[in-house]
Order: C-alpha cells, then sequence, then structure tokens
C-alpha cells in the first residue's frame, strides 16, 4: 500500500513537532514538515514533495479562510485538514469543502487525528466542531443508517424507537440539510461532515469504503 504524503505546518512550532513525531512512527505515512509562513512556501512544498494530505494548525478567521480556500483551487487533489482552537466555524461566504476536508478540534485525541487523515485520503468531509446546522444525536444515527442502506422500518428496530419517530427525524435531516429525498440528504450529510469518525473507520475496516 503506497505511503501517504503528508505536510504538517502551522503557527506553533511544539505541535508541528508533536504531530510529526506520533505520525511519523506511523507506516500509513510519510511525514514533511515546516513552519507556517506563507501560502508561497506551502505551495512550494506541495509540488517539491508530492503532498497528498495538508495538515495546518491555524488560527480560524477571514485571511485563513480566503488563504485555504485558494490552496484548495490550486491543488484540486489536495486533502487539507485543519487543526484549530475554534469551536464554532463561520466560513462566511465559503463552504467546508470550499477550504478543507476536515476541520477538527485541537481537543481531538491524537490517534483521531491519524484516522482522519485516512478518511479524507478517501474523499470523506469531517468536522468535530460546532456550527448552528450541527444535527443531533439521533439524527446522527438516523442519517448513518439510512446511508447504510435501511429502510424507515429497520432503523426503528435498530433503534427500538417507532417509525412515526424516525419519519420526523428524517423530516428534520431534510430541512437542516436542504434536502428532498434520502439519496440528496445522505450525499450532503457525508460531504458536510455529519457522519462520526468512528463510524466511517467501521465502514472502512468492514470494507465499504476500500
Amino acid at each position: 500500500m503506497r505511503q501517504l504524503s503528508v505536510l504538517v505546518t502551522g503557527t506553533s512550532d511544539l505541535v508541528v513537532r508533536g504531530l510529526d513525531s506520533y505520525l511519523s512512527k506511523c507506516e500509513r505515512f510519510s511525514v514533511i514538515t515546516g513552519k507556517y509562513e506563507s501560502d508561497c512556501l506551502i505551495a512550494q512544498q506541495i509540488l517539491e514533495h508530492n503532498i497528498d494530505v495538508l495538515i495546518a494548525d491555524v488560527e480560524m478567521n477571514p485571511d485563513t479562510y480566503q488563504s485555504f480556500a485558494e490552496i484548495k483551487q490550486s491543488y484540486p487533489e489536495l486533502k487539507v485538514v485543519l487543526i484549530s482552537l475554534s469551536n464554532y466555524v463561520h466560513p462566511y461566504h465559503y463552504t467546508l469543502s470550499e477550504i478543507a476536508d476536515a476541520i477538527i478540534s485541537k481537543e481531538a485525541e491524537i490517534d483521531e487525528i491519524s484516522n482522519v487523515i485516512i478518511m479524507v485520503s478517501k474523499n470523506f468531509t469531517i468536522s468535530n466542531l460546532h456550527s448552528k446546522n450541527m444535527l443531533s444525536a439521533q439524527e446522527t444515527e438516523v442519517l448513518e443508517l439510512m446511508i447504510s442502506g435501511l429502510t424507515n422500518k429497520e432503523i426503528a428496530q435498530h433503534l427500538h424507537i417507532c417509525e412515526r419517530t424516525v419519519s420526523y427525524y428524517i423530516t428534520n435531516l431534510f430541512n437542516k440539510l436542504n434536502a428532498t429525498n434520502r439519496v440528496e440528504a445522505s450525499m450532503k450529510g457525508m460531504m458536510q461532515g455529519h457522519i462520526r469518525p468512528s463510524t466511517i473507520q467501521q465502514w472502512m475496516y468492514d470494507g465499504k469504503f476500500a
């Protein structure tokens, strides 16, 4: 299996060194590090090392959004993971997918970051930061089961609730995801990062996403 080329950068040398120390122990990754000083330097490293995944420890602000939106636009095959202290991300006129493939909190466990790298390499979008359209725990469970192909009746049996309650949750999902049917809700739920990392890991383990 080909190693993923990972560039770790950020404004904190301590965080960069910590990520480098941990990720370098994983056989799946070939790690390159660099201080986050300019977009030009990042671009140079991306090209020089043929980077698959960029991990950046940054402060979330309008300048950050613009910088990473430009990076994503310039390198569409590049996967971007942003690590931030922020609990709430307001990307202004950008969508999540326009600035990053994953945005995770610095409170995340270190091994979760390595899992996120693998997940984004499989084209998942992930966010464990709060947003105004955050799904409830029950809605997330229903969404995941819906994506797995279960009917309303099967979801009700799995969660030990009545079908009417399942229908209520699905209606909420359609409204929050601005979807008109199950397929659209499933796609938007995955693309907007509403699926739990643990569920994605299980799907990958089960061979649903090779």
